[in-house]
């Protein structure tokens, strides 16, 4: 049901579509999945509402201008826009409450994922932004034990934000997880450069608190996706690395993670375990920034350093 207060903007024709949207989402979704979704089509409905507009008189005409409103947003933001609102549309035309679906105005536009231009940091670049925390300041130890979590196994940053203390095998050495995004097992080396910052958060920082989360703010709060943007952006610039016109979040991390290690030669299988993806094909798409340093043969995931 959507909150009164938040979404009183929205039109009650919109609102009780919303409700019955939500309802028939397959419940084999990711909660996040459906989360996400709906989150998307808000805005549509927000401005529909205010033109009036319902079923009876909804064109195509009406969900291009939609669309062509968000120019200030970011092409991902639109184009994630455009992405659930070709699900909603979808769902009306198959209730019989629109003539058209938005398989047929929003059509899927195939690219191959390898055109994708990656950014990614030097492994000297990596060592400054490292180096450029201060373990001493308030959350310091915690903030360079997230980050190498990040940058020496490239973890998505959902699963690291998630990341619990019976994940980690102290015995074994072992961090092992559940992926958020394929609900894959991965199993990774607790290597040094990981384990003692880790070791030295848990012991000397984090406050005391029954959470089951490992990385906990001294404020009490369990870090989130502003928390880590904020972190990574101050100490890139700290680190006085150039990121203008380049991505700089966690994800960047992870790819200059798998790209550092096809420098470094190593083949591609293993770098597909160490980042936990699924097909084998998604890793590939780094295999384009140096060809002739892959080697097609399987490794043990190997104790690497940047």
């Amino acid at each position: 049901m959507i909150s009164q207060n938040k979404f009183n903007d929205i039109n009650k024709y919109w609102k009780n579509l919303y409700d019955i949207y939500s309802n028939s989402l397959d419940i084999n979704l990711k909660k996040d999945t459906i989360d996400w979704r709906l989150k998307n089509i808000r805005g549509l409905l927000k401005y529909l509402s205010l033109l009036n507009i319902d079923c009876n008189n909804l064109t195509p005409i009406n969900v291009y201008d939609y669309l062509s409103s968000l120019e200030s947003y970011s092409a991902r933001t639109r184009e994630h826009r455009a992405i659930c609102v070709r699900f909603f549309l979808n769902f009306l035309n198959d209730n019989a409450l629109i003539n058209f679906n938005g398989l047929k105005i929003l059509p899927r536009i195939h690219c191959n994922k390898e055109e994708k231009i990656i950014t990614y940091y030097t492994s000297e670049e990596i060592k400054k932004l490292l180096s450029s925390i201060d373990i001493n300041e308030i959350n310091g130890k915690l903030n360079f034990s997230l980050l190498t979590l990040f940058i020496y196994y490239g973890i998505r940053l959902r699963d690291v934000i998630n990341l619990k203390l019976e994940d980690i095998n102290w015995n074994e050495e072992i961090i092992c997880f559940i992926q958020s995004k394929t609900n894959y097992i991965t199993s990774l080396p607790l290597i040094d450069e990981v384990k003692y910052p880790m070791l030295d958060y848990l012991k000397n920082e984090r406050i005391k608190t029954s959470s089951k989360y490992i990385f906990i703010r001294n404020n009490g709060l369990r870090i989130n996706n502003y928390y880590v943007y904020y972190i990574i952006n101050k100490y890139f610039k700290k680190a006085d690395i150039d990121i203008n016109n380049k991505k700089h979040g966690t994800h960047s991390l992870r790819h200059s993670l798998a790209t550092n290690l096809i420098n470094n030669n190593e083949d591609i299988y293993t770098i597909s375990k160490i980042l936990g993806h699924s097909n084998i094909d998604d890793t590939k798409i780094y295999s384009k920034l140096n060809y002739d340093k892959l080697k097609i043969v399987s490794l043990e995931v190997p104790t690497w350093q940047i």
